[in-house]
């Protein structure tokens, strides 16, 4: 015979046992056929990377296109131990055959004054190119890549 306090405990444990198994996944993970087609793909949206992180000394910069324009690439910038900043500038996308030029405006900077230039390139055939060149001091601000009209067509702030 078996006693009404094992009965019990054997019930509640039957009972635990079997809502456990039986218990419906959360809503967030349920799929519901709702009898239409599946739900359209969503596209990832490109989100701007912000620029990589560097040691002392060294700033980089992510350039985007200017409205209209298809050009990116990357600026970069080191401090030499004279305290001159080398500045190297590469680019993809760009009319081929053309040259372009790489200012630097300095943050605070009066927004109409144009920044110096470091360095001027030519594209390659399939629209590529890059330069170095030397500036005085850098703080953070923005490089600007000047096309052949002298329009921006890509830019990147130095982080």
């Amino acid at each position: 015979m078996i006693a009404a306090g094992g009965v019990v405990a054997a019930l509640v444990v039957w009972v635990v046992l079997v809502s456990v198994l039986t218990k419906p996944e959360p809503a967030s993970r349920q799929v519901f056929d709702m009898g239409g087609p599946p739900p359209a793909a969503v596209a990832p949206v490109p989100v701007p990377l912000p620029p990589p992180v560097v040691g002392p000394g060294e700033v980089r910069a992510v350039l985007t296109p200017a409205e209209g324009f298809a050009v990116t690439g990357t600026a970069e910038g080191r401090r030499e131990a004279n305290g001159i900043w080398t500045v190297s500038i590469r680019i993809q996308g760009a009319l081929p055959n053309e040259s372009y030029s790489v200012i630097v405006v300095r943050t605070g900077g009066d927004p109409g004054t144009p920044g110096p230039t470091p360095c001027e390139f030519r594209t390659d055939a399939a629209g590529a190119g890059g330069c170095a060149g030397t500036l005085e001091a850098i703080t953070l601000g923005n490089a600007n890549v000047m096309g052949p009209t002298g329009a921006a067509v890509a830019h990147g702030t130095f982080g």
